[in-house]
């Protein structure tokens, strides 16, 4: 039973570790970002939040996580973020993200991202539910590859999620 659980163990980690090719925007699944979408800074964004309602719009930023709580950062400047829940992303995008951003895990962590979204009221399921911030539809892509300690803090967070559901 034992080696039955290591060999279970070993494949989660290695599978963790993966990452995977990521697609290059325009993708197929972010098909919404072909058309004309501006590029705002995370700046322009909290300073002039309500010129941007309505608008799609494209952010190249810092997205971090921190105990659950979403944000986009850049050049001292910050907005509360949230997943719009038909959110979509770029091949490789998401698991990327995830490792390296720790979203939904059990640590912190933060990813340079290219997303779009939207300024719209954060929907339910995220942290600033209800409050007004950048609503991501899209990620498009992750410029960096997570590091070895991001890729293993993902890996121990899986495998202990897998040990919590089999009672061991």
């Amino acid at each position: 039973m034992a080696l039955v659980l290591f060999a279970v163990a070993a494949a989660v980690v290695i599978d963790s570790l993966r990452v995977g090719e990521q697609e290059k925007p325009p993708c197929s699944a972010c098909a919404q970002t072909l058309n004309a979408v501006s590029a705002v800074t995370v700046c322009e964004l909290s300073n002039n939040l309500q010129k941007y309602v309505g608008q799609r719009i494209r952010v190249n930023a810092e997205f971090q996580n921190d105990a659950g709580q979403l944000f986009l950062k850049e050049s001292g400047c910050t907005i509360h973020a949230g997943f719009d829940k038909d959110r979509r992303a770029c091949t490789g995008a998401w698991r990327k993200m995830q490792v390296a951003s720790a979203f939904e895990t059990w640590y912190d962590g933060s990813a340079s991202v290219s997303v779009v979204g939207f300024i719209f009221t954060i929907p339910s399921g995220n942290y600033y539910a209800g409050e007004e911030g950048f609503t991501v539809s899209c990620l498009e892509e992750l410029p960096t590859e997570p590091t070895f300690s991001q890729r293993t803090r993902f890996a121990m967070g899986r495998l202990f999620r897998l040990n919590g559901r089999t009672g061991h």
